[in-house]
């Protein structure tokens, strides 16, 4: 019963439901959780999923010429970056800003950046 219900979720295409059934069928955690627990989790698991698909997705759209993270910058280089107030607040830093003298796209942070950067321009330089 329960491979036929991981086809399902596969041919239904609800990858993040069957990965999240798959994994407790092997670790046995669903005898821990209540029914609507367990149905709680399959649907988070699902939710998240989609979500990250979309996010690389539109990064993969989006056509950005570097891949780059946060933890790639230098900050050797003199250009008045702080390390800690670009690791605390990615977003407000191109908010705040008009030019950005980051030579190199942050891109691939935290989701919430990820979705801010693919889903509205930035423009950088130009007023």
């Amino acid at each position: 019963m329960n491979n036929e219900t991981l086809d399902k979720m596969r041919q239904l295409r609800l990858y993040g439901m069957y990965d999240a059934f798959k994994t407790n069928l092997e670790t046995s955690v669903k005898e821990s959780l209540t029914a609507d627990q367990f149905i709680a989790l399959l649907v988070a698991s699902e939710w998240d999923d989609r979500r990250n698909r979309y996010v690389e997705r539109a990064i993969r759209s989006a056509g950005f010429r570097y891949k780059a993270s946060l933890e790639q910058i230098d900050y050797a280089i003199d250009r008045g970056l702080e390390k800690n107030q670009v690791h605390r607040q990615p977003s407000t830093l191109l908010r705040s800003t008009r030019t950005c003298s980051l030579q190199v796209p942050l891109v691939q942070v935290k989701a919430t950046w990820q979705r801010r950067l693919a889903t509205r321009p930035v423009r950088m330089g130009t007023r």
